[in-house]
């Protein structure tokens, strides 16, 4: 017989290493992100191509030459306006 199982056989393996939400970013110097981000993604570079950060340590960060599409992995609690120049960010949690 085929098909799919039912009741608890039925569940589906989580991979926790495939983030589970993502979420725009929108840079402050003031506020973090709702959580740790367990990477960002970069969406556009036009108006530059630095990423200032703080890590989850509390440590800032600058990042300069950041290429579009490029995933930045490292726990991210803030995303900062000043020195940020890329835009389109996204936040994966």
């Amino acid at each position: 017989m085929g098909g799919t199982p039912i009741g608890s056989q039925a569940k589906q393996k989580i991979n926790v290493d495939v983030p589970y939400i993502a979420a725009n970013v929108t840079p402050s110097d003031t506020v973090d992100l709702p959580e740790v981000a367990r990477y960002l993604r970069i969406g556009n570079v036009s108006g530059g191509a630095d990423l200032v950060f703080m890590d989850g340590e509390g440590n800032t960060i600058t990042l300069q030459g950041v290429a579009v599409g490029e995933k930045i992995l490292c726990h991210v609690t803030r995303v900062l306006a000043t020195g940020t120049t890329v835009s389109n960010i996204v936040a994966f949690y």
